[in-house]
């Protein structure tokens, strides 16, 4: 009976012990609130995105022209960073690519050595994309083009609702379709919210001859 009262006793002390030391007397796992704010996605500040396209993360539509200027779409299927698709524009559409759109030959409208890329997104998910001084995209009489190749292209990506296109020199003006400049960034209605010339994709065993 000493030996009990004694027991108690202890247990009695070493509780109001650890409870006076903030030590939980229960083993509950205990479950951290975050803030909200930490759950949310946090503005892009880094220098190359990797923002994936919001409706579909496992294909990328490349834009394109067609010998009569008109903007074509096709479809790659495997989405890379948005700086990877801009360099694929200025690759240009594949053989098999240019086969399927027969008697319709779609090219790209960017210099091949404009290296254009994404330098950095804004907080108002504006995107800058910083292009080679060598290419003169400020001069080139094709800009209106490549841009929309551009701006279509990048416009997919979900951190992205308008762009600038700049160079050394800073930001470079644009025109929509009908030569009217753009004020602010560049977003789909300048280009007829991007929407691409139907063209239905052909069987064919013909041949193209590359572009340069």
């Amino acid at each position: 009976m000493r030996f009990a009262r004694m027991t108690s006793a202890v247990i009695l002390v070493g509780g109001t012990f650890a409870a006076s030391c903030g030590i939980p007397t229960n083993r509950s796992p205990q479950v951290e609130a975050f803030p909200d704010d930490l759950l949310q996605e946090l503005p892009p500040t880094t220098a190359t995105p990797t923002a994936q396209p919001e409706s579909d993360t496992s294909a990328l539509s490349l834009y394109f022209h067609d010998r009569n200027d008109q903007l074509v779409r096709v479809r790659r299927v495997q989405a890379p960073a948005i700086n990877e698709a801009l360099q694929l524009l200025v690759a240009g559409p594949t053989e098999e690519e240019q086969l399927q759109y027969l008697p319709a030959l779609i090219l790209s409208r960017l210099s091949s050595n404009l290296n254009p890329r994404v330098s950095r997104i804004d907080d108002d998910r504006t995107a800058y994309i910083t292009v080679a001084d060598e290419a003169d995209f400020r001069n080139d009489p094709n800009r209106r083009l490549g841009a929309a190749e551009l701006v279509c292209t990048a416009l997919q990506y979900r951190l992205v609702d308008g762009v600038y296109i700049e160079d050394s020199q800073g930001i470079i003006p644009l025109t929509d379709l009908e030569a009217v400049p753009i004020s602010g960034p560049t977003n789909a209605t300048a280009y007829e919210n991007c929407q691409p010339q139907a063209l239905a994709p052909t069987t064919t065993s013909s041949t193209v001859a590359r572009t340069g």
